[in-house]
């Protein structure tokens, strides 16, 4: 990992963090899911892509560690959604409800699948470690997130019959 005997890594966190107290934390705990894993071919990308989702998705080991979204939406009230890549307004309520609906109890075993691959993808997984760890076909898995998020959408809006909270 001769990436890390440069800056480079601590360049990078500073940008995805907006040069927070946090980045050199992020690097570290970033370098720690590097050394689990095997065959990483672009060690720049792959830290880049990791750094990035553990700083922005609310359900990260690195956010739950560090309470990084306490602290970054506080005062905002648009978010980006950790799942995808959309503007959410009211973004403190959207993550409470996230929080919310990825661990409430299903109501059958299709969402109970469903909520767990969005954990998966939630805790930085990508759709191949979902593919390799589950065996299943990455076009299903791509389908699950894509049901997941059209169903925590509309729950959230109140299209859907989820009046749980």
């Amino acid at each position: 990992m001769k990436f890390f005997e440069s800056d480079e890594p601590y360049r990078i966190a500073d940008k995805i963090t907006n040069d927070s107290v946090l980045a050199p934390d992020l690097v570290v705990h970033v370098f720690l899911i590097m050394r689990k894993k095997k065959n990483i071919k672009d060690e720049p990308a792959f830290f880049s892509r990791t750094s990035y989702q553990q700083w922005t998705w609310s359900n990260s080991e690195f956010n739950r560690l560090y309470n990084v979204k306490q602290i970054k939406f506080e005062e905002s009230t648009q978010i980006k959604d950790p799942i995808d890549d959309i503007v959410i307004d009211n973004g403190k309520k959207y993550l409470d409800y996230l929080n919310y609906y990825m661990n409430k109890k299903p109501d059958s075993t299709e969402e109970w699948f469903k909520i767990k691959i969005g954990q998966m993808i939630l805790e930085g997984n990508t759709y191949r470690d979902i593919e390799q760890k589950t065996k299943l076909n990455k076009r299903y898995i791509t389908e699950t997130i894509k049901q997941l998020k059209n169903d925590i959408y509309n729950s959230f809006y109140g299209i859907g019959d989820d009046d749980d909270i």
